[in-house]
């Protein structure tokens, strides 16, 4: 009897926490309906501590991160929910959302996929399908801009290249300069050292030299006259 009892209470207390979850989702959906996106956050996730196994009240928190422009947290939130429910067409919305989070953070591989996943359990919804195609369009033009980059960035790097080869080129001719200048710099100075280490003539010594060079001179020019004089003194020979 006492545990029929407990049985009893602990299910009354299981519906009135599901009445109160219930409250809360719709406490949140109305917040949501106006607008106000991060009331409608925090009334879900407060029914979500009461219902933790509810996929519903996950997907509700990430259509409200959603909305908040918080798109990576949107997206583990409908993550979270993909495990929560087995239903197709809630599986279906919830790809759907997902594909949405997806693009705008840039990932259009991946939202492409969750569009195709979206696809194949609820083919005929149209606007996923648009959103298939603009997604890989938008694939398309980022893999595009990819190719283009990769092809400027080898372009700049074969600039790179042929510029270090210049930059060497012109470092080399530059030494080959600074080497012809140091050589005629120590030529220049080895000139300079000789010139330095021959004596110095005084101005008496210089004096005496040209005395000396005069003196000779004049001994010389005496020495042709005497001999000019010698053979004019000189008898005529004998004519036969």
């Amino acid at each position: 009897m006492m545990r029929y009892c407990i049985f009893v209470a602990l299910l009354f207390v299981s519906l009135s926490s599901l009445g109160q979850a219930r409250k809360l989702i719709r406490k949140g959906n109305k917040e949501f309906d106006k607008g106000n996106y991060s009331q409608a956050e925090l009334s879900f996730r407060q029914a979500q501590a009461v219902d933790t196994a509810s996929g519903d009240i996950t997907y509700n928190i990430g259509n409200s991160l959603y909305m908040q422009k918080k798109y990576d947290k949107a997206l583990g939130e409908y993550q979270k929910s993909l495990q929560q429910t087995k239903d197709p067409g809630r599986l279906a919305t919830n790809l759907h959302n997902a594909g949405n989070a997806l693009f705008k953070l840039n990932k259009y591989q991946e939202s492409v996929e969750a569009y195709k996943k979206a696809l194949r359990l609820n083919p005929s919804d149209n606007q996923t399908r648009y959103n298939l195609a603009l997604a890989q369009q938008k694939l398309k033009d980022q893999q595009k801009n990819n190719n283009q980059n990769n092809k400027n960035n080898k372009d700049q790097n074969k600039d790179k290249n042929k510029q270090n080869k210049n930059d060497n080129k012109d470092k080399k001719n530059d030494q080959k300069k600074d080497n012809k200048d140091n050589k005629q710099n120590q030529n220049q100075n080895q000139k300079q050292q000789q010139q330095q280490q021959q004596p110095k003539i005084s101005k008496q010594d210089a004096q005496r030299m040209l005395d000396a060079l005069q003196t000779g001179e004049n001994k010389a020019q005496e020495r042709v006259k005497a001999q000019k004089m010698k053979a004019q003194t000189r008898k005529p020979e004998k004519n036969w």
